[in-house]
């Protein structure tokens, strides 16, 4: 357990256990004869698909952040607690926590009344570099062994949207431990939406992320997390660009 104790949370517990898989070319599956739960968009209808929530009118957002992970260039909007009419006001509103050894990188954002061991809202930018490409497929199915690891629960339910692409919608109902991960807190859930990318030999993902009181995922009244916040945040994600430019200055 000693190699999760330095992890923040457990989005960058996946990160990092993908690097230990994909470095061997592996493929894991969650649970010994098990494969992860991935249920398509088509199966959708009762959650995401419902027609509760028809659309999600939004301002068009004029604010974007822009970070280079391993000679890439990253863009991608504002997370939902920053206020689009008040630019100037956006490094007041969070906090951040960066860093990087060797082939991991990842980039936090939390709402600036949080704090990174009981935070409710969390926003990442994460990347991996494998010196190589390799099929996207492989990235997101190696990931949700990881969160359900995390999770340690058999039945966390993930659902692969259509849109944005390569996009997965995870739901925790309960962790059971810490599970020795800091930001990881026992007897509460999360809810996580991770779009996922392959660049430049990198693995990059950005990460959305609510957390409370464990809930019952067959009750969305319960959840730490609207719908209307989940569709807000997809639709936000599908502005995600993701450029390979090689070296940088500066």
């Amino acid at each position: 357990m000693a190699y999760f104790n330095s992890l923040r949370f457990c989005a960058v517990c996946a990160v990092l256990v993908s690097a230990v898989v994909l470095a061997g070319c592996q493929t894991v599956e969650a649970d010994a004869g098990r494969s992860p739960t991935v249920v398509t968009r088509a199966d959708t209808s009762e959650i995401l698909d419902s027609g509760k929530i028809k659309d999600v009118p939004e301002k068009p957002l004029e604010v974007t952040a822009v970070v280079n992970v391993y000679d890439n260039l990253v863009t991608y909007p504002m997370p939902l607690w920053v206020n689009p009419d008040s630019p100037t006001d956006i490094i007041k509103e969070s906090k951040h926590f960066r860093d990087q050894k060797g082939p991991s990188f990842v980039l936090e954002q939390i709402p600036a009344d949080q704090d990174f061991e009981n935070w409710k809202q969390i926003y990442v930018v994460s990347g991996l570099y494998i010196g190589r490409d390799i099929p996207i497929s492989k990235v997101i199915n190696t990931y949700l062994s990881g969160f359900r690891q995390a999770c340690m629960k058999r039945d966390v339910k993930f659902y692969q949207v259509k849109s944005p692409e390569n996009t997965i919608v995870a739901f925790c109902e309960k962790f059971y431990s810490a599970t020795g991960l800091q930001g990881t807190m026992k007897d509460h859930g999360e809810v996580m939406v991770r779009r996922h990318f392959m660049s430049g030999g990198a693995i990059i993902s950005v990460t959305y992320e609510w957390r409370g009181p464990a809930f019952n995922y067959a009750d969305d009244s319960t959840w730490p997390v609207s719908e209307a916040e989940i569709k807000k945040v997809l639709k936000r994600f599908e502005t995600i660009s993701v450029s390979h430019v090689g070296k940088v200055s500066g």
